[in-house]
């Protein structure tokens, strides 16, 4: 007993406890039989996750439990990851749960970290959660998927978000596949890219565009049916008022009120800003920023879709046609449910930060070493979860008794967050006119104009169109591998200039590696481009580099002959010795002069510039301006 309680309790706090419930009289005589030291409870901990554990090896241990699934559908444990280290963690029943919510209410996403402890010489570890809302109010949120990993990038997180997705689509199929309605996220680029990757099935800068075409009335069905992303407008503000105390330290209240008002998006906000009229006579305007409204239309406008109120509510109110009024429709048909949906307390992600105070506090209560050790009390925590879960349900469908009771008039809040309302007392700007009493002009907060969305471009790689990839592979900062990819005999070659004994099994793993990434960019946008070629390891006879310093010039020369030879196997032959490779050091160069545009007449001989860098004429005399040649080259090397 005494042992289960420790795994979710720290063994000084057990001790205190059971040390406060000893009487005066015993702790006089010296006994401590009923409060162990936390040395002691320490040890009852260890030998009880000993016995928890299948193996002493934690990667063995977790190989043994996936092995050992009975599929129950309450079980957890998907997908083990050796390199990176991580686990995949839903079961079906989660996924029904994920399927039923997302069709009418918020799925979101972040993570955590303090769950796992960082291993010496790998990234910290960090918990993933796709989490939907109880649909009555109050109730717990639901972790739908988890993901724990020290791998941090979009193709990492994009991964577990398809993997979850392949799933939902193995139980209920393609066609019966819902995409959630919305999603929410705190506004971090790795997550934002992966949710569109994998839910809208494209790029973000594509997903805010169809937002563009449905704010500007232009929107077709297609338009609709990609999820809403919305950024959480907390972490947004967090944002903005660190910038405004930056640029705007003088007028911070006013700088803050104009972030949260309804900007659109960033090619028609340039557009604008690039056309207002500038004074440049009269008194000196006192509510001037340096740097704001550039920062502002760098960083914030252009992702306006995602963070401001554009994309939340009735999107039908942009426009008209069956589109919109399709949108409506379901729109109130929702909005008159009694259950949590997309209508209502959609702007954060408090339930987020909800769901990890849980994981933290309730659920995983402590901080531990192991991954196993995770998906033991991830498992326990889960089934408890999942009967929560069908309680409250229950409890929501029962028949209830009207009770006459004596109800008392709700008191509104008079007074709202300071930047959620608007500015009720105007600021004033000075007029251009002489500095006389009565000259100052009153301009409201609602008089100033809003902005318009900006328009992206992406485009796509037709692995079609070729028959063979070169690229080169950057180890740890400190070495360069060659890698080559082969159509034609179906063939990946890892090949190290430093002649590795490994190179035979990195080719392979590299192999399945490519493999894996065409079946998951079939999965998630459906293109069958290269996913049906069984790729094989090989390995290439080359010539080994003889320094520290010479594999960034062996690949490339490498490279040249694979290129060369195309698509036979290369016969890889040059020297390698330290002269060998100064010479080609300097034929390199030289190639690389040669094949450049460059007119000696009108271009820079330091930056192969046409126009000096800077404002200023497109012709600079550099003969006749010492001091400016000075400068522009002081400026190129900067």
């Amino acid at each position: 007993m005494t042992g289960n309680i420790l795994q979710h309790k720290l063994p000084r706090a057990m001790y205190l406890d059971k040390l406060n419930q000893i009487d005066e009289d015993v702790m006089d005589s010296g006994c401590r039989d009923e409060a162990p030291t936390p040395q002691v409870l320490k040890n009852i901990s260890w030998e009880v996750r000993q016995q928890s554990r299948p193996h002493s090896n934690e990667i063995l241990s977790l190989q043994m439990m996936l092995e050992n699934k009975k599929n129950n559908p309450d079980e957890v444990l998907q997908k083990v990851f050796v390199h990176p280290k991580g686990v995949l963690l839903w079961s079906i029943r989660s996924i029904e749960i994920f399927q039923e919510r997302c069709k009418e209410d918020i799925v979101y996403l972040d993570a955590t970290g303090s769950i796992k402890k960082k291993e010496k010489g790998s990234p910290p570890f960090y918990v993933y959660e796709l989490v939907v809302r109880n649909p009555q109010k109050g109730s717990s949120p639901f972790p739908v998927a988890t993901y724990l990993t020290c791998d941090h990038t979009t193709a990492s997180v994009t991964y577990f978000l398809e993997a979850f997705l392949t799933d939902v689509a193995r139980i209920y199929g393609r066609e019966a596949m819902r995409s959630p309605i919305m999603l929410v996220c705190d506004g971090s680029m790795v997550l934002m890219q992966a949710i569109c990757f994998s839910f809208a099935k494209k790029n973000l800068h594509d997903t805010i565009n169809c937002y563009y075409q449905i704010a500007s009335g232009k929107a077709t069905k297609a338009d609709f049916k990609v999820p809403v992303l919305h950024r959480c407008l907390s972490h947004i503000m967090k944002n903005a008022k660190e910038m405004c105390k930056k640029y705007a330290p003088k007028n911070y209240h006013l700088a803050m009120h104009e972030i949260k008002g309804r900007n659109n998006f960033g090619k028609r906000s340039s557009e604008v800003i690039s056309k207002a009229p500038l004074e440049t006579s009269g008194d000196p305007n006192s509510y001037y920023c340096k740097g704001l409204v550039a920062h502002i239309n760098q960083y914030l406008l252009p992702y306006a879709g995602p963070w401001s109120g554009i994309m939340l509510g009735d999107l039908g109110r942009h426009g008209t046609g069956k589109p919109y009024e399709d949108y409506s429709r379901r729109y109130n048909v929702l909005k008159n449910k009694k259950t949590q949906n997309i209508t209502e307390d959609n702007k954060t992600q408090g339930i987020m930060e909800k769901s990890q105070w849980d994981l933290k506090h309730i659920r995983i209560s402590r901080s531990l070493t192991r991954t196993d050790d995770f998906v033991v009390q991830y498992q326990e925590k889960h089934s408890a979860m999942l009967k929560e879960y069908a309680d409250s349900r229950r409890l929501s469908k029962r028949k209830t008794f009207r009770v006459l009771v004596e109800k008392w008039k709700e008191r509104k809040p008079k007074k709202k967050g300071r930047y959620v309302t608007a500015i009720r007392k105007p600021f004033p700007f000075k007029s251009l006119a002489k500095k006389t009493k009565g000259n100052d002009i009153i301009i409201h907060h609602s008089e100033l104009r809003t902005l318009q969305p900006h328009e992206w471009l992406a485009g796509e790689v037709n692995f079609d169109n070729y028959q063979a990839i070169v690229s080169f592979v950057n180890i740890n900062n400190a070495h360069w591998k060659l890698l080559y990819i082969n159509a034609v005999n179906s063939t990946v070659v890892l090949v190290d200039p430093a002649g590795s004994s490994t190179e035979d099994a990195d080719s392979i793993s590299a192999a399945e590696k490519n493999g894996e990434f065409f079946k998951m960019r079939r999965t998630w946008n459906g293109n069958t481009k290269w996913d049906d070629i069984q790729w094989k390891g090989g390995v290439l006879e080359h010539p080994t580099q003889q320094d520290g310093n010479s594999c960034g010039v062996i690949v490339v020369m490498m490279a040249r002959a694979v290129m060369a030879a195309f698509p036979a196997v290369p016969k890889i032959v040059f020297g390698t010795s330290k002269r060998e490779m100064k010479e080609e050091r300097k034929n390199m160069a030289l190639r690389i002069l040669r094949a450049s545009v460059f007119n000696l007449e009108n271009n820079c001989a330091m930056c192969s510039m046409a126009k000096p860098p800077g404002d200023g004429p497109p012709m600079t005399n550099w003969v006749d301006s010492f001091e400016t040649f000075l400068i522009s080259i002081g400026e190129t090397f900067s």
